[in-house]
């Protein structure tokens, strides 16, 4: 009787091919990543260090060759303290910038938004995100404008959970800050619950993109890019957090166009990088 534990050399060599042509194909991709972070997760998560030395081995390991990082006690303690650390951090990683977390308070010792984020860029931030919800602010006007502004003038890259914010204030932030390239995250829900929202939403905003380890669905890139674009979509992973595996073979393995597919892995994080005013 044959064992249950066998496997004959076709099918074991035919899973070795598969997976050698998978690595080339995410090196020939050159993933940068949107969503890396360092610190104790938020969430629970699958892997066992959450340092930035950890965080490089990780990305060598899954074949990212560079991104944007954020300190998730940036999120959930001292947002200044911890942007600064961060920063001081990445100075001298020519693979990673730095995402800041902000709220609508100006950090102390600074008179505008416009010092602040200046100062920040020259340091190699070039992200910001914004939790409403918890963090209890509002979005509009009277409450962030100065911030939005500052962010709008130097083209800094916005990013945001859909949940932290609803889709009447993406929306919003489409509509008054048409310069501003505005990301949008699915943490900790998936994104592609949504789609009746951001359909309409990718149809009307140039400025509007979306990240990529949770808009994961059958067939769910093919039919934005065909609708869309590919340049609406901006490849993260959420590493460490999550395994960017599921994000990177969402692009390896979509039918759609070379072209279409280097975009979402690295070109479009790119022109948005490159997009940024240094001061």
């Amino acid at each position: 009787m044959m064992s249950e534990k066998y496997v004959s050399p076709d099918a074991q060599a035919r899973v070795e091919r598969l997976v050698a042509e998978y690595r080339e194909q995410k090196k020939a991709l050159r993933f940068l990543d949107s969503n890396l972070w360092v610190g104790r997760p938020m969430q629970p998560g699958f892997c066992l260090r959450w340092d930035l030395e950890a965080l490089l081995g990780y990305m060598d390991r899954y074949a990212i060759e560079g991104g944007i990082v954020t300190h998730s006690a940036a999120a959930m303690e001292d947002p200044y303290a911890t942007n600064e650390e961060l920063l001081d951090w990445i100075a001298d990683q020519e693979r990673l910038w730095g995402g800041l977390v902000v709220t609508s308070e100006l950090p102390p010792g600074y008179s505008t938004w416009g010092d602040y984020l200046d100062r920040a860029i020259s340091r190699k931030a070039r992200l910001v995100r914004l939790f409403p919800a918890s963090h209890r602010f509002s979005l509009e006007r009277w409450c962030s404008g100065a911030l939005l502004d500052a962010l709008h003038e130097r083209r800094m890259l916005l990013a945001v959970w859909h949940i932290e914010t609803g889709w009447n204030a993406i929306k919003m932030l489409c509509d008054t800050y048409p310069d501003l390239p505005i990301l949008v995250e699915g943490r900790p829900q998936k994104i592609v619950y949504h789609n009746r929202f951001f359909y309409p939403l990718l149809e009307r905003y140039p400025n509007l993109h979306l990240e990529l380890h949770n808009l994961n669905v059958y067939l769910g890139i093919e039919d934005m890019v065909g609708r869309f674009g590919a340049e609406h979509l901006v490849f993260g992973s959420c590493l460490p957090f999550n395994d960017p595996n599921t994000a990177q073979m969402m692009v390896t393995a979509a039918r759609i166009g070379d072209s279409a597919k280097r975009q979402i892995a690295h070109g479009n994080l790119q022109n948005l990088l490159d997009g940024v005013m240094v001061p």
